[in-house]
């Protein structure tokens, strides 16, 4: 699995597109916007940085329209329940936690239910901005 990363622009109200870690570091690639085409270059971003939330991880998952699922998205299953994938510190994994309640699973536990019951799940967004 490749180490990608994306940032939520707090002053533009927009999430940038996954980023391989690596090459960003290296500085080889922008910053990109999809929802606006609109790019930063990497100096900017770092000059700028406190206007961007810390980096959010990708989990490797995809969900069920292909979409690279990451750290503070939100999903819904087959049974329309919301919920929240974060980075438990504690047990250095992710996790999902349902929305409104305190109900959590390891994200790789979470998954095998899902794919054991042959359901699915769809990104609606993010802890920033839901659809």
């Amino acid at each position: 699995m490749k180490l990608k990363v994306r940032f939520w622009d707090i002053d533009g109200g927009k999430m940038s597109a996954g980023i391989d870690f690596e090459e960003f570091i290296r500085r080889d690639e922008d910053l990109q916007f999809p929802d606006t085409d609109e790019s930063l270059p990497f100096k900017d971003f770092m000059f700028f940085r406190k206007e961007y939330s810390d980096p959010m991880l990708f989990t490797g998952l995809y969900d069920k329209n292909g979409k690279e699922v990451y750290e503070c998205d939100i999903f819904i299953n087959s049974v329309n329940n919301k919920w929240e994938i974060l980075w438990d510190q504690k047990r250095h994994s992710f996790i999902t936690k349902k929305i409104g309640d305190t109900e959590s699973y390891l994200l790789d536990e979470h998954m095998k239910m899902y794919k054991k019951a042959k359901t699915t799940f769809e990104i609606i967004g993010n802890t920033y901005k839901t659809i």
